[in-house]
């Protein structure tokens, strides 16, 4: 079941509208739409999660640089 991106809610397909609406929130998104938003979120997520492993390369090579010392 596809999770809000605005809210965290779960989201239910609806027949009739053909669209998937939020229980919590009310918005409702095609499946394109949340595909879309899913795509944009993790681009802006792989970047964060990138910086994260170069800051822990670097503090490591500082770390064992010390040691060699």
């Amino acid at each position: 079941m596809p999770i809000c991106p605005e809210c965290g809610g779960d989201m239910r397909w609806d027949r009739e509208s053909r669209f998937y609406v939020c229980k919590r929130c009310g918005l409702a998104l095609s499946r394109k739409e949340l595909d879309e938003l899913k795509e944009k979120a993790m681009d802006e997520i792989i970047p964060e999660e990138e910086k994260r492993k170069r800051m822990r390369r670097e503090y490591l090579e500082w770390w064992l640089s010390q040691k060699k010392e």
